[in-house]
């Protein structure tokens, strides 16, 4: 079992930084990485990916932040708008995000009259890697605790042992990330081939969010702040995870029959 500790910031001389900024700022970079070496080897321009990259991050972290003010704590917004693009005051919704980052893809690959697909492959190489690095930022900070478990990845949370959600969706999108690289050079087809094109994108697209759905029934119920339930079962992400899951569903097919 992990002992409880809270590492919320970290000081360098006079500089104070946010654990959780910082681990959100280093999966960025870690995933960029990535994605560049990985549009190497499709012969997309590595500084394609680096744009894209910025663009899908900026519009991420907006689209994240107003998903968290509209779904999980509207005051702060009316009292102030400008806390909309405070983002180091933490509180990210990773399906607004998503939509977030969507919108700002299919604008970039427009306007750069790039197949967004090829795109989407070669982030599919960076991205559940630098999910999980900035996942860990809410391990360290314990923003998202879980249910009671006696489990030896469980917590000593203050009044009982409880299972910590930044770390188990840190290990599961390191996995995620495994199965996409396994896929690709262990069976000898690579998703990067133009002949499985989308395959890596949607590999890691629909691991993600049905596994998210899954995850979310194991979040705090029973402590002051607990996630929003919708018919006092779902939380906002899950219904979010269902629809960007049909949404995913439709593309992909359409893309086939085209």
């Amino acid at each position: 079992m992990i002992p409880y500790f809270h590492w919320e910031t970290i000081a360098l001389g006079p500089l104070t930084l946010h654990v959780w900024g910082l681990f959100v700022a280093l999966g960025a970079i870690l995933g960029i990485f990535l994605a560049r070496r990985a549009a190497r080897s499709s012969g997309l321009n590595p500084e394609v990916v680096t744009d894209a990259a910025v663009w899908l991050v900026v519009a991420g972290l907006l689209g994240g932040r107003l998903g968290y003010i509209l779904f999980y704590n509207p005051g702060p917004f009316f009292v102030d708008p400008w806390e909309l693009f405070r983002v180091w005051n933490g509180g990210l919704s990773s399906t607004g995000g998503f939509l977030g980052a969507l919108a700002a893809l299919s604008f970039f690959a427009r306007r750069r009259k790039i197949d967004a697909l090829k795109l989407t492959d070669a982030l599919a190489f960076g991205f559940p890697f630098g999910w999980a690095v900035g996942r860990l930022g809410c391990f360290f900070t314990h923003l998202h605790p879980g249910i009671l478990s006696g489990s030896f990845i469980a917590v000593r949370y203050p009044g009982g042992s409880r299972l910590d959600m930044g770390l188990i969706e840190s290990l599961v999108a390191f996995l995620i990330g495994l199965l996409v690289f396994v896929r690709s050079d262990h069976l000898g087809r690579s998703d990067l081939d133009a002949s499985r094109k989308g395959a890596a994108t949607f590999t890691v697209v629909w691991s993600y969010l049905i596994v998210r759905f899954f995850l979310d029934f194991l979040r705090a119920r029973d402590l002051s702040g607990s996630d929003l339930r919708v018919w006092g079962l779902l939380t906002p992400a899950q219904l979010g995870a269902v629809a960007l899951l049909a949404l995913s569903f439709f593309w992909f097919f359409h893309r086939r029959e085209q």
